[in-house]
């Protein structure tokens, strides 16, 4: 039964989101979760996770960068990906589409951003497989469709990676939304 109903679920999700037949659509966004430093904090997090999940029911996860965030252990091989299936494992147990952009704080294990975003992509209720973006970055939208018409679009939800460190010509700091960024997010609303 549990794979029938994920599998409608994936069916439904590969027809892309829609409104509510109210008018409504709801996010709930997760940021700085950073699993992967204490255990006991960890599992206090799920329990948080699944909580807000089970009150609000979502139509969609936004994940908004550092899901994970490590020290000398986070350079174990799987170390990432453990952390990873840790705080996207109550949105999973939910059924709810996400979308995952990374933090800072993603990259300091045994995974590149480009990596990272890969294991994203295996994940079925990622959002970002079956979204447009600019190849090789976390940055990409999610396409929503109104409530009454599934074919047309009501809205874009943009999910932009500000990087880890550095902006523009500036080396030290935290990163930013680069320029090319900006131009590509331009000509996407200009096509749409």
């Amino acid at each position: 039964m549990k794979l029938f109903l994920l599998a409608t679920f994936l069916l439904s999700l590969a027809q892309g989101l829609q409104f509510n037949s109210s008018g409504y659509f709801t996010i709930v966004q997760f940021t700085d979760i950073h699993m992967g430093k204490n255990e006991r904090k960890d599992a206090l997090s799920q329990e948080s996770l699944r909580n807000i999940l089970s009150w609000v029911k979502p139509d969609l996860v936004a994940i908004s960068g550092d899901g994970a965030s490590g020290d000398e252990e986070a350079l174990a091989s799987g170390w990432f990906e453990a952390q990873g299936n840790k705080f996207t494992a109550p949105i999973v147990e939910a059924q709810v589409p996400y979308a995952y952009t990374l933090g800072n704080h993603d990259d300091e294990g045994d995974l590149t951003r480009t990596q990272i975003i890969r294991l994203d992509q295996t994940n079925p209720l990622s959002l970002r497989n079956q979204s447009k973006g600019i190849p090789g970055t976390a940055n990409f939208y999610v396409p929503v469709y109104a409530s009454q018409n599934n074919s047309q679009l009501a809205a874009n939800l943009w999910v932009l990676d500000s990087g880890s460190t550095g902006c523009g010509d500036i080396v030290e700091g935290s990163g930013c939304i680069e320029c090319d960024v900006v131009e590509w997010e331009k000509r996407r609303i200009s096509k749409n």
